[in-house]
């Protein structure tokens, strides 16, 4: 079997992507990033953040990941980032990878175009935009770099959200018109990573989208 290049992981993952209004570039020049998102939760809200206060160039792709929606191969693009990380066992409503592990079927997912790396931990994603672009703010001055650390372990920690999406397949106390949008997303998650050839199984409880 031929090895299959960086460039030929970033093209599979974006054939998919034919909507144009979802495609587009943000900012002027060559691009520097190629930024993958959905427009609702709060760690890709983050990224955007950053990349627009460095003043940064990328191609954004808005990506519906819900419910199991992540394409098997924007999931083996994101593989790479995730190498040697805890895979994530199940939802306690924190993102944070640090604490929770790491899912190969959400995002944010940031692509830096010139090192050809892939990254996938919203907190490490967002310094190294910071560290790799030299225009627009400077959001981690030296001066202020542990009240920052500080600030962002506690909100990385605190579980916001997620917290809502409650147990697979009961104890969901959204209202009614979630609770139907999720209806057996967890399932269809968990089906995508065994499709994507990437070693991912079903995990070994329902309890979450993680693998094993």
């Amino acid at each position: 079997m031929t090895e299959r290049s960086f460039d030929d992981y970033l093209q599979a993952a974006n054939a998919p992507l034919d909507d144009p209004s979802g495609n587009v570039q943000v900012g002027r020049g060559r691009p520097r990033f190629e930024a993958y998102h959905f427009r609702l939760p709060v760690c890709l809200q983050k990224v955007r953040a950053c990349i627009a206060e460095k003043q940064a160039t990328d191609i954004s792709h808005d990506i519906n990941i819900q419910p199991g929606n992540c394409h098997p191969d924007h999931i083996r693009l994101q593989m790479p980032g995730g190498k040697g990380r805890r895979l994530v066992r199940g939802y306690t409503g924190r993102f944070s990878m640090a604490t929770e592990g790491f899912d190969p079927t959400v995002v944010p997912t940031l692509v830096g175009l010139e090192e050809q790396r892939v990254y996938v931990d919203t907190v490490k994603t967002c310094a190294h935009v910071d560290r790799v672009c030299d225009t627009g703010t400077d959001l981690l001055p030296d001066s202020l770099l542990p009240c920052i650390w500080a600030e962002i372990a506690i909100v990385d920690g605190t579980p916001h959200v997620a917290m809502l999406y409650g147990a697979h397949p009961d104890g969901d106390f959204q209202p009614e018109m979630r609770r139907g949008g999720m209806q057996g997303v967890h399932d269809r998650k968990t089906e995508k990573l065994e499709n994507t050839g990437t070693g991912c199984r079903r995990p070994r409880s329902d309890r979450g989208a993680g693998c094993e």
